[in-house]
């Protein structure tokens, strides 16, 4: 199998120095495990407060807001710019080992399409997370996105992924991880240190409101009972 070019979206908000330093790794991890010519990256920087310098020389496409504008708007600027049919957004704590790409699209063509992403391994709290429907790195493609449409940008900072399993799912497509790649992950280096809770909790009355629930299981659960 020829692995397809395919556009990496990296949304980026640099809070801190420590950020800083899980983006370098980031960003190093992709050079060395990807051949550049198999990817058109695309970098959101969102109002970063170090690190974008680094990423305006890697990024063959770079985008600087001023502000932090949410991650779910970030995401979306990224899949306007997308050239390549095959689309993955990947989070700057994480870190891509060797045959990644190649692990994505591979198995990715072997299901009935949607959302692809690998087991994700926690570095700080050394667990391997394999069912939770969210995702640090997911590879989907663009007839996904036509059919399903980008985020929801009044779900901007912590549901905006289960909110978008769900749409997923409603559209006919599967949610899925791969044990066949596992990715490296601080897990929240950023979102960690926001005051998003406020935010937060509004997401939270937007999804019971909108599915009864928070969590994709949660949904998926009410049609079986």
């Amino acid at each position: 199998m020829q692995i397809r070019k395919t556009s990496l979206i990296l949304p980026s908000y640099v809070i801190d120095q420590e950020v800083a330093g899980y983006q370098e790794t980031c960003l190093d991890k992709i050079k060395e495990h990807t051949q550049r010519e198999d990817i058109q990256l695309i970098i959101i920087d969102n109002g970063s407060k170090y690190g974008s310098e680094r990423m305006k020389a890697e990024a063959d496409i770079y985008i600087r807001k001023d502000y932090p504008m949410g991650y779910a708007r970030a995401v979306n600027c990224g899949f306007t710019l997308a050239d390549y049919d095959d689309v993955a957004v990947i989070n700057n704590d994480l870190f891509v080992d060797e045959g990644w790409l190649f692990g994505l699209q591979n198995d990715y063509d072997k299901t009935p399409g949607g959302i692809l992403a690998p087991f994700d391994h926690n570095i700080e709290k050394g667990e391997v997370y394999m069912n939770h429907h969210w995702y640090s790195l997911f590879y989907t493609r663009k007839d996904v996105l036509t059919k399903v449409g980008y985020f929801d940008e009044s779900i901007n900072y912590r549901y905006h992924d289960q909110d978008y399993s769900i749409r997923v799912k409603k559209a006919g497509y599967e949610v899925m991880r791969t044990p066949n790649v596992v990715v490296g992950h601080i897990n929240s280096a950023t979102y960690s240190k926001m005051e998003e809770k406020k935010n937060e909790t509004q997401e939270a009355m937007i999804m019971v409101a909108r599915y009864g629930c928070t969590m994709l299981e949660d949904w998926v659960k009410s049609f079986e009972a």
